[in-house]
């Protein structure tokens, strides 16, 4: 088996977590920079979905993480309707995503 590098094993998580929004029937969208995602290690994705599928669509982050052996490690709510969160692997926590909602 392959060892992922930090990269894809970002991109894998990242995946896994937007098909799970739209499997889910929650609407989002990558704001900018979608043709190199997930991007350095250094700079958030913003992600936009509508503010009535917001709270599900943190509830989804927390279930793909726990699913790919991944965590929630920080969260700050920014605005009522946006909230800004790191999520680190387990095994690696250098492997991290930053996801702006």
């Amino acid at each position: 088996m392959p060892v992922l590098t930090n990269s894809s094993t970002r991109k894998k998580f990242l995946h896994a977590y937007l098909s799970k929004l739209e499997s889910s029937g929650i609407r989002a969208v990558v704001l900018h920079s979608y043709e190199d995602l997930p991007g350095p290690d250094d700079h958030d994705i913003d992600i936009a979905t509508d503010s009535g599928n917001l709270e599900r669509a943190l509830e989804l982050q927390v279930d793909v993480a726990a699913e790919h052996g991944w965590q929630l490690v920080q969260s700050l709510r920014h605005e009522i309707t946006a909230s800004y969160r790191v999520l680190a692997s387990i095994d690696n926590p250098l492997q991290s995503l930053k996801l702006d909602l």
